[in-house]
């Protein structure tokens, strides 16, 4: 039994990997959400629709890291994984939040709440995509 959550856990891996192995984006942007997140329920549609969505997949990465529940950890883990930011993201339980990474260094450039306006989400990405 264990064998096989072993073997279909490193199937799941390899989708992942596979899926974002060709990061050419300017920045990634993670967005840490919550079914539970009050901040995230009012927002995170309309965030995702109308500001994120307005990018180009050569300027922005966008993951969903879901903190809802043990299993939808444990299939973003994989996503982080897959684009090396598991690290960066270790114990980050902060919800309603995008938080945003140069794929190439790996390292955090920003972080910005889902609750801002479209306009003000919008101006910081651009600000730090120039």
């Amino acid at each position: 039994m264990k064998l096989s959550k072993i073997k279909f856990g490193l199937f799941l891996s390899f989708l992942v990997l596979s899926s974002f192995s060709n990061l050419n984006a300017q920045v990634v942007a993670v967005v840490n959400q919550a079914d539970w997140c009050p901040t995230c329920k009012a927002n995170g549609p309309r965030v995702s629709k109308e500001v994120l969505a307005t990018f180009g997949s050569d300027q922005i990465t966008v993951i969903e890291n879901d903190l809802s529940n043990k299993k939808t950890k444990e299939e973003s883990k994989l996503k982080l994984v897959a684009i090396g930011l598991e690290e960066q993201l270790k114990g980050n339980k902060t919800t309603g939040i995008i938080i945003l990474f140069d794929p190439k260094t790996k390292k955090e450039i920003g972080r910005i709440s889902v609750a801002k306006t479209n306009d003000e989400i919008k101006t910081f990405i651009i600000g730090l995509l120039n």
